[in-house]
């Protein structure tokens, strides 16, 4: 059964492009940041595209969450339009994303 996030436990933002990156000569593609709230500490999130692992983070005390996934992570998956799914403690959840660069 998949695991439902309550709705604080699961926000999905992606970073827009910061002053540090505004003097750079070359294109940059922002990550696609998914974080979130309200989970126990110690629980673990994975996030995946398709079979690959994009990353994993331990829930912090404060009950919080985040990972970063960079243009072409996740082996390669990490482009436009594929679809980020989550896991609780190996558990899928229930929300899904759709990976964009920011900008």
């Amino acid at each position: 059964m998949a695991r439902k996030l309550a709705l604080a436990g699961l926000v999905v933002s992606v970073l827009a492009a910061g002053a540090a990156f505004a003097s750079v000569a070359r294109a940059q593609t922002q990550p696609a940041a998914y974080y979130g709230g309200g989970l126990d500490a110690g629980d673990t999130v994975t996030v995946m595209i398709g079979d690959n692992s994009c990353g994993t983070a331990t829930v912090g005390a404060s009950g919080d969450w985040s990972i970063t996934v960079w243009a072409g992570g996740c082996g390669g998956a990490a482009v436009a339009g594929a679809t980020v799914t989550f896991a609780v403690n190996g558990a899928p959840a229930e929300q899904t994303a759709t990976w964009r660069a920011g900008g």
